[in-house]
């Protein structure tokens, strides 16, 4: 059977891996679901894994908005959301990675998987093939006062990412 949840939001529960291995079983078998917000779960590279394996494996849902803000994905879980990415057939996605941190082959694997959906082609680690991808540095002030910068990438309004500034220094528990 399925069932017809639209939002979910678990923002802050500790999930972790475990939590997304559930998830990514049980949400195929949702028909409406288009918000799901796990952000501050501990979800790490693992999670992220299994939550990458539902992008691809879910064609027909309706997920549009997926926050994966703060879990500790690192370069382990980046690698499997932009392998995700470039074969997820949603017809639009916007994915928060915010308060994760990356490398800078994380980073253009990520990128790189955007801009190869607004080509329709592959791409090999960290190649690029559309220098007209939306890229962009935005600068906000949060509700602390504090200036956050983050980085959106975009392809024609199919994905939009939202990756943390590249001055983080990467730390990755996944090995990658």
């Amino acid at each position: 059977g399925s069932f017809s949840l639209r939002e979910c939001h678990l923002a802050g529960n500790r999930i972790g891996a475990d939590g997304a291995l559930a998830l990514s079983a049980a949400l195929p078998h949702t028909r409406r679901l288009s918000v799901l917000n796990l952000s501050g779960n501990e979800v790490g590279c693992e999670g992220a894994g299994f939550l990458a394996d539902l992008l691809v494996e879910a064609p027909r849902s309706p997920l549009t908005d997926l926050d994966l803000s703060a879990n500790g994905i690192g370069d382990g879980g980046a690698a499997d959301l932009a392998e995700a990415l470039v074969g997820c057939t949603l017809p639009r996605l916007r994915l928060s990675l915010l308060g994760n941190e990356f490398g800078a082959r994380a980073r253009a694997q990520l990128r790189s998987s955007v801009e190869s959906r607004r080509c329709g082609a592959s791409s090999a680690v960290g190649e690029t093939l559309c220098d007209d991808a939306a890229r962009g540095v935005v600068k906000g002030t949060s509700s602390g006062g504090k200036t956050d910068e983050v980085e959106i990438c975009e392809n024609d309004g199919d994905i939009e990412l939202l990756l943390p500034p590249e001055e983080q220094s990467p730390t990755d528990v996944c090995g990658v």
